[in-house]
């Protein structure tokens, strides 16, 4: 947030859409260890079928799983030690009363008043598509660790693309167009959690759930 307040007005939003971007990424790059590494006997539910879509006859245990995260972690944070600060000299410092003033002064402002009425309500309505296809997946179709990492692989490789589709078409268009193209991208996506709870012409698939949630997160990108 730091540095991008020093980019220029017409670059505003790149630093914190590559950040977002390098850590869908990352997330990935988990999804993949996931997919295939912790997909067997002991991370599956004993009377998991073993065959190559199921369950495979080999696997990290979760302790050997930690283990490589806890190395992985270690390698990544190396780097930091060896990152240079922006310099602060230019930056003006502020006390305890300036910041709270500003706070009191910006809480008076209607504009806040709508905006928390907003966050407040979005939150509470895009957060019953989650439990559903929490439901749907985890305790109706029962996900194996391989397709959880692979709906993980392919959901923030979707959403790593739609925030470099973001940083090109839409970062100097205006917030309430791609606010609302991405809610009702996400609505209609939401909807087909009805038809598989239903299992309408089928679609009560591990596979199909995937999709769903793949293109349903995708679609938020315009949100980051």
């Amino acid at each position: 947030m730091e540095l991008g307040q020093l980019e220029r007005e017409d670059e505003r939003g790149v630093i914190l859409s590559t950040g977002q971007y390098i850590r869908f990424l990352a997330t990935m790059a988990a999804g993949v260890v996931q997919a295939v590494l912790v997909n067997g006997p002991k991370t599956n539910s004993s009377d998991c079928e073993i065959s190559i879509m199921e369950c495979w006859s080999w696997g990290l245990s979760v302790t050997q799983y930690y283990q490589v995260l806890a190395a992985v972690l270690l390698v990544l944070s190396i780097p930091i030690f060896f990152l240079r600060e922006v310099s602060s000299e230019h930056i003006p410092t502020h006390t305890f009363g300036e910041h709270f003033a500003q706070l009191w002064e910006t809480l008076k402002n209607p504009t806040t008043l709508y905006l928390l009425v907003f966050v407040s309500g979005n939150g509470a309505f895009s957060q019953l598509t989650p439990i559903t296809y929490n439901y749907i997946q985890y305790t109706l179709v029962q996900l194996s660790n391989l397709q959880a990492g692979v709906q993980v692989i392919f959901t923030y490789l979707a959403v790593a693309a739609g925030v470099k589709i973001f940083q090109v078409v839409f970062l100097n268009r205006n917030w309430r167009t791609t606010l609302y193209l991405s809610c009702g991208a996400m609505q209609v996506m939401g909807g087909a959690w009805i038809l598989v709870y239903h299992d309408f012409a089928g679609l009560l698939d591990p596979w199909f759930t995937i999709f769903i949630t793949v293109n349903q997160v995708s679609s938020s990108f315009v949100r980051c």
